[in-house]
């Protein structure tokens, strides 16, 4: 589709009305709800938008040269540059600037910390856009059968690569919400680093308590995996418990939602913090923009507090799963090392130990696993997540 003076005008209002403190997505609902687009407009519209968040620096250089944006982004998203904007790019490359404007077009924070981490290499694979990845419910069905069932309904999927209830859409994503699949509760959406987050746990616990359980996604996927595990999910938000009801209620996995009471000791506290989702950049790309060292210290102090809070609700031979989904050591190693030198009584198991016995075959822990931690690389159709296994002597 070309671009007319409708898209043109579509997308440059989407752009000047957005604020980098709100989510991209939800602003463009709001848009859309407002503006009577037709189907093929607003993905149109959606993909170019993100394609303009992706490689900001290079879209406010040239709009600073004089190029006008949504043709400039629209050009560029096709990869058909006309002759002004073809001249204006091999200037750019010819004096180095292009490769920071286009690929590393992040707060300088971050681009620092992405170098430092993984190398330059690693920002192609920040800057590209995430698979739709499900993840089958094994109280209502086999991943086999969801499979064929999903290609009844003109779905295109293939396994993951780890998890064995992973699976990853390669069509007709965007109606899967719509699907009765979806409403009878034989499928999540989650990604396959969140699933095996959950396979973390101990096959030996009986009790879990999940101090940050949000909407509940890996509290499910604990319910799902291992049968018989009592769950209690417990959140500062009240609506996102009443999410996880009506989620729980669908996928018929039992789970409490309460505040733990003083004293109540289980064998498992799940602790997903909130974090700075720097390991999920690829589904939410207009975050590269907010994270800065003010922002991850302001999220030390409470990751800090939710991990005091969750010692005092485990009992002697139980454990902390302590998660982020964020790459950041200030984030993970950080909190983990400060912990452990204040609690002598906890110490650190291998989460590759932890994820052998818990996923039989396991190829390819090299990927996932770095020293005793739970560390997702990327490169793989998976998010970047950090977990850690803190056991009470």
């Amino acid at each position: 589709m070309r671009i007319n003076q409708f898209l043109k005008n579509g997308l440059d209002g989407i752009i000047s009305g957005f604020s980098f403190k709100d989510r991209a997505d939800l602003h463009l609902n709001t848009v859309f709800k407002k503006n009577r687009f037709g189907k093929r407009d607003r993905l149109w519209m959606r993909d170019r938008f993100y394609f303009y968040i992706r490689h900001k620096l290079l879209f406010d250089k040239l709009r600073e040269m004089g190029m006008p944006l949504a043709e400039s982004i629209a050009m560029m998203f096709d990869n058909e540059p006309g002759i002004e904007l073809s001249e204006i790019l091999l200037k750019l490359k010819k004096s180095g600037e292009y490769d920071i404007l286009f690929n590393r077009s992040f707060t300088a924070f971050l681009a620092e910390r992405i170098i430092k981490m993984y190398g330059p290499e690693a920002f192609e694979w920040f800057n590209s856009k995430a698979d739709t990845v499900i993840r089958t419910n094994f109280a209502k069905i086999s991943r086999e059968k969801l499979v064929a069932e999903l290609l009844k309904e003109n779905v295109d999927s293939v396994p993951a690569q780890i998890s064995s209830a992973g699976i990853i859409v390669r069509s007709n994503s965007s109606n899967l919400k719509e699907s009765e699949l979806f409403k009878k509760g034989l499928f999540e959406f989650q990604d396959e680093s969140s699933q095996l987050a959950s396979l973390l746990i101990g096959r030996d616990s009986v009790t879990m308590l999940d101090i940050c359980a949000g909407g509940g996604g890996k509290t499910l996927a604990a319910g799902s995996f291992f049968k018989g595990l009592e769950i209690t999910a417990s959140d500062i938000r009240a609506h996102a418990l009443e999410e996880l009801k009506v989620r729980s209620e669908r996928a018929g996995i039992r789970v409490s939602t309460k505040k733990p009471s003083q004293g109540e000791l289980f064998d498992t506290v799940l602790a997903d913090v909130p974090c700075s989702g720097s390991g999920v950049l690829r589904r939410n790309p207009a975050d590269r923009w907010s994270i800065d060292e003010k922002m991850v210290g302001e999220l030390n102090l409470i990751q800090h507090e939710i991990l005091e809070k969750a010692k005092d609700f485990v009992r002697p031979g139980g454990e902390i799963i302590y998660l982020t989904c964020s790459f950041l050591e200030e984030e993970n190693e950080h909190i983990i090392h400060k912990f452990i030198n204040n609690n002598s009584d906890f110490y650190i198991v291998s989460a590759l130990e932890r994820l052998t016995e818990n996923i039989p075959g396991l190829t390819d822990a090299g990927s996932i696993v770095s020293g005793n931690y739970f560390r997702v690389s990327p490169g793989n159709e998976r998010d970047i997540m950090f977990g850690a296994i803190l056991r009470k002597n």
